[in-house]
């Protein structure tokens, strides 16, 4: 599987790796992966929030998503707006 992108959390303790169809959820300190989230469209930009309760994505389709860590649900999607990010 090609890996194209990866962000940690601030304590070191999560890494979220992003492949061409889903962005995976790691527990580092556990050794295992938390969970992997599908995703619509090939993402170019990952980050996660101070807190790490949330990441964000930017996908080619010109959205941002906004992806609830703690709830694992999705929290808001912005459209046209990829480029800010």
């Amino acid at each position: 599987m090609e890996r194209e992108a990866a962000t940690f959390r601030n304590d070191g303790k999560v890494l979220a790796i992003v492949s061409p169809d889903e962005i995976t959820v790691w527990d580092l300190g556990a050794s295992k992966k938390k969970y992997a989230l599908g995703v619509p469209n090939r993402i170019h930009r990952i980050a996660i929030n101070p807190d790490g309760t949330l990441f964000a994505f930017g996908c080619f389709d010109k959205r941002i998503r906004l992806w609830n860590m703690v709830k694992k649900n999705r929290r808001q999607t912005l459209k046209g707006a990829s480029m800010l990010f």
